[in-house]
């Protein structure tokens, strides 16, 4: 992992000697290396002349809980890199005007941050809560400056082609082995159809694994490969057959992460383009508001998932009222919840943050931090985003139906990158003639 690291590295000097834009280089070394989960676990405890000082707890209940492990991620990188390029190209006074341009809703939000830092006076709270904010930042600058529209189009083709080729050849792979491919390297996870801690089906008596491609879960990995899918559709007026081609593959390779809703959301998407050039807008909109309300009972009321979701929302419920006001600090949603864990209808506790993104960010950063946040993302689209076209629309509403059903935009640095970057293109859309239907 540490020579893909260098590697990777070395191909963003490659690009910046290419392009001569540290901003353009920066943005495009987060997307190349999104998919890969290259982490490093911080240790539980270190020792500090001869004291040994515990960093985190990282169980709940006897149960070892990935999500309330300080992690390092691959992503981190390349997000503190894309804030320094920015500072080292415009200066540190351009930076902090940026921030205060803002009416102070940043500022507002970090001292928010810090409050919450000094009640629960916990290392992964002070971790996590630098994380969100170095992301949210690099987003305001996203959104602030149109560093999207200097890429070309052609160059962000190929980028989520490549990606795409390789996460749908990797899932495959893993679907039909029912194992990892022994990618470690690459951020592969190890899993094993049928092994506890790993997403698998049975379908037709047999077990099947699903698609996890160099994802964490295959949620996020078809996340990604629908943020591929829409790329293409969108690419689709430009050049034809390069958009038919990113979004076929995109598509095939969902198919095989077997994520319900994932697959629905792209079912939707395609109606909703098909029916577009034969019926009026005005109809159309009020039609496929119901189609998609009809398949989405239809799917839900047969998912087995729908059940546990359900009880995690009602743990969610409890942990917001015992934390409302400044939430259990970034990344504890589930140490929160020791006391009332939900369970499967095989007995397995549900040690995994609630499948809503709303609940989730709500019992986070408390009804305080939360508005903060929210004022800061209003504030930017006010700004910036111009009229809602069928792009900025689609990508939206997938956003939106998501952030329903799961977790992964909130609880995992590749989740946090996807929202953010869903949210960008929204709001390049938005402003983009050629995309102005």
């Amino acid at each position: 992992r540490f020579l893909f690291i260098q590697i990777s590295l070395l191909l963003y000097i490659g690009i910046f000697l290419y392009t001569k834009d540290i901003i353009k280089s920066s943005l495009l070394y987060i997307l190349f290396v999104l998919p890969f989960n290259i982490t490093y676990q911080l240790p539980h405890s270190v020792e500090i002349l001869s004291t040994e000082i515990q960093i985190s707890n990282p169980y709940v209940m006897g149960i070892f809980v990935n999500y309330i492990v300080p992690t390092i991620s691959i992503l981190d990188i390349g997000v503190f890199v894309m804030l320094l390029a920015y500072v080292f190209q415009n200066g540190l006074r351009q930076f902090l005007s940026e921030i205060v341009e803002m009416k102070n809703g940043f500022l507002v939000f970090l001292f928010l941050l810090l409050l919450q830092n000094l009640y629960h006076f916990d290392f992964l709270v002070l971790f996590n809560s630098v994380r969100f904010s170095a992301y949210l930042l690099v987003f305001i600058l996203m959104a602030k400056n149109p560093f999207l529209g200097k890429l070309k189009l052609t160059t962000i083709f190929y980028l989520f082609l490549i990606n795409t080729l390789i996460q749908v050849t990797i899932g495959i792979m893993q679907f039909s082995q029912g194992a990892s491919l022994s990618l470690d390297f690459l951020g592969e996870s190890q899993v094993v159809s049928g092994m506890q801690g790993s997403s698998f089906v049975e379908l037709g008596g047999q077990l099947f694994l699903r698609s996890y491609g160099t994802f964490p879960h295959p949620n996020v990995l078809a996340g990604y490969l629908i943020l591929s899918f829409i790329l293409g559709i969108c690419i689709i007026k430009r050049d034809l057959l390069k958009g038919i081609v990113l979004a076929t593959f995109s598509f095939m390779g969902i198919i095989f992460t077997l994520s319900r809703i994932s697959i629905c959301m792209c079912i939707i998407i395609l109606l909703f383009m098909l029916l577009k050039k034969v019926l009026r807008r005005e109809i159309f909109y009020l039609r496929s508001f119901f189609l998609f309300e009809r398949f989405e009972s239809l799917v839900l009321g047969l998912d087995r998932s729908f059940d546990e979701r359900r009880k995690l929302f009602d743990a969610g419920l409890k942990v917001l009222r015992e934390n409302w006001l400044l939430g259990t600090g970034i990344g504890r949603f589930t140490e929160a919840m020791e006391l009332f864990v939900p369970r499967a209808k095989n007995n397995v506790l549900l040690l995994q943050p609630v499948h809503n993104i709303f609940l989730l960010l709500l019992s986070d950063l408390g009804v305080l931090g939360s508005l903060a946040y929210l004022y800061i993302l209003i504030y930017l689209f006010i700004k910036r985003f111009r009229r809602v076209s069928l792009y900025s629309g689609i990508l939206l509403f997938t956003v939106v139906v998501i952030g329903l059903f799961d977790h992964y935009f909130f609880s995992m640095p590749q989740g946090l990158v996807l929202f953010y970057v869903f949210l960008s293109l929204s709001i390049y859309f938005s402003e983009s003639l050629d995309y102005g239907e």
